[in-house]
């Protein structure tokens, strides 16, 4: 057995330790689960009806296990980088040798590893079709693609943010039993932010994206969603001319977001008065991204992405001293996993040295995808932060992205400088 499928083990393991603590609490029957076991036994609970073990299980399910070092522990193996720069060339390579794939697009990868290949059929618009009703998109229970909790940032002294990671929180297009209690089982003081990546403007990914917009109706002012793309012809430079006509571009998108929702690219989850202050955000994210951008339009629409995110955080913080925020694509292994890892490199404090910060960066860059489908991150989907490391020190960034919560902030004593518990 290689390294990697001890890591594999290892997370797994970690997932149902959690889930075995909560049945023992209950005083219910331990039983020896695999991953895939252990969500059907929840979901069969939850359709029995609802109670105090499920709505425990269901949070354990996305905030219960602690990613980090098991991510870590994914990438141990790996001689780590000198510089976050070094994860975008040849640190590959050596990845590679240690047996991971480079891609997901290979015939040898397909041999090896045949139920991913099925997983991610049963993601897309034809295997939904064919197969749905009967092996609907599933990548908790089916593909053991598990959601954790990343880190916690603590903000001040009664104020945290624990961010979260996983796939999709769907089955199939329909939002997951697990996801409907743990929603309905959220504490007084706590709200949900769920940034999707998905791509609106695909119709493979376009049914689950706006499932979750819709939960977002349903659980007004608990789940808080919005959907920044990384696939549009904009983000991907197959739009626009210079970085003036991008910014635009941009702009006339994200306002037809929200003011006419139109989710062709984007949407967000507001009500009433909340669009107009929620647009003057936006517009302030914008400048401050481009006047930080050195006219490289890649690192604006970088900036963009992670200031949005940013300021949604900040602007759901009122009236709550607890955020569960999650920032995903539908496995959060590329799109996901690159947005995850560029805020990690971001926020880390001023007293971690390069080569520390980038064998962290490394653990969420490299870790989450070894750990998910057995390969490295896709390349295409590092071109944002890799101009964006390549562009700026860590540190400005960081007090960009400080300025975007003050602007977004709803009130005072939440802006204070963040600490990361790993």
């Amino acid at each position: 057995m290689n390294r990697l499928e001890i890591a594999k083990q290892e997370e797994q393991a970690a997932f149902l330790r959690t889930f075995q603590e909560v049945l023992r609490r209950h005083n219910v029957k331990i039983h020896d689960f695999s991953v895939p076991q252990a969500m059907k036994f929840l979901r069969e609970s939850i359709r029995k009806g609802p109670s105090p073990l499920n709505n425990e299980l269901a949070r354990a399910v996305f905030t219960g296990t602690k990613l980090f070092p098991l991510l870590e522990r994914s990438v141990s193996f790996l001689e780590p980088p000198e510089r976050t720069e070094d994860l975008f060339g040849k640190t590959r390579k050596a990845a590679v040798g240690f047996g991971a794939h480079d891609t997901s697009h290979s015939l040898w990868y397909m041999l090896c590893h045949p139920k991913l290949v099925w997983s991610a059929l049963t993601s897309v618009w034809i295997g939904h079709t064919l197969f749905g009703k009967v092996f609907p998109y599933d990548p908790k229970g089916f593909a053991k693609n598990i959601s954790g909790l990343l880190f916690e940032e603590k903000r001040g002294e009664n104020s945290s943010i624990l961010w979260t990671m996983g796939p999709t929180p769907t089955l199939g297009n329909i939002l997951a039993p697990e996801t409907e209690c743990a929603l309905e089982s959220l504490e007084q003081g706590e709200k949900w932010v769920y940034v999707n990546l998905q791509s609106l403007g695909c119709r493979d990914e376009r049914p689950r994206s706006l499932t979750l917009l819709e939960a977002s109706k349903r659980y007004q002012g608990r789940f808080c969603a919005a959907s920044l793309s990384v696939d549009s012809p904009l983000y991907k430079g197959r739009e626009g001319g210079d970085i003036q006509e991008h910014k635009k571009m941009l702009l006339n998108q994200l306002s037809r977001a929200i003011f006419l929702k139109d989710t062709s690219w984007y949407f967000f989850s507001l009500q009433g008065k909340q669009k107009e202050m929620w647009w003057s955000i936006v517009e302030e994210v914008v400048e401050l991204s481009l006047a930080l951008s050195q006219g490289l339009i890649p690192v604006f629409h970088e900036l963009v992405v992670l200031g949005l995110i940013r300021a949604w955080q900040a602007f759901h913080m009122k009236d709550v001293n607890r955020l569960i925020s999650t920032i995903a694509c539908k496995e959060c292994i590329d799109r996901g996993g690159s947005v995850n890892a560029a805020f990690m490199w971001a926020l880390l404090g001023d007293d971690v040295g390069k080569k520390e910060r980038a064998r962290k960066v490394m653990a969420i860059l490299w870790g989450r995808p070894l750990l998910a489908r057995r390969r490295l991150i896709d390349k295409s989907r590092t071109i944002g932060f890799q101009a964006l490391v390549a562009a700026l020190p860590a540190k400005e960034v960081r007090h960009y992205l400080e300025t975007v919560w003050n602007i977004a902030s709803p009130g005072p004593g939440l802006a204070a400088s963040s600490r990361l518990v790993l």
